[in-house]
């Protein structure tokens, strides 16, 4: 690894509208597994929220109810994370 180079203005620019951007949203706020559906849902700070089967990510497709009740939310609502098989989406 080389020295450390701080960031162009251009970059550090580039960053900053990246940062907003995530900021701005959508952004989870609260997350939990519907066993009686078989979903991930996801409540969104817009009022709303999203729902998905686990089955479509491969490193949740095998994991147990009990792996996937227990979700957390990470980086201000950017992701979710579930914490008994290390796996975290964005």
């Amino acid at each position: 690894m080389g020295p450390y180079r701080p960031p162009t203005a251009k970059k550090a620019a580039e960053a900053r509208r990246a940062g907003a951007r995530r900021a701005a949203g959508p952004l989870a706020k609260a997350a939990h597994f519907d066993g009686a559906r078989g979903r991930i849902v996801v409540e969104l700070n817009r009022q709303c929220s999203i729902a998905f089967d686990p089955a479509v990510y491969p490193y949740l497709a095998q994991a147990s109810h009990a792996e996937l009740e227990e979700i957390e939310i990470l980086a201000a609502g950017t992701a979710i994370n579930f914490p008994r098989i290390d796996v975290s989406l964005s």
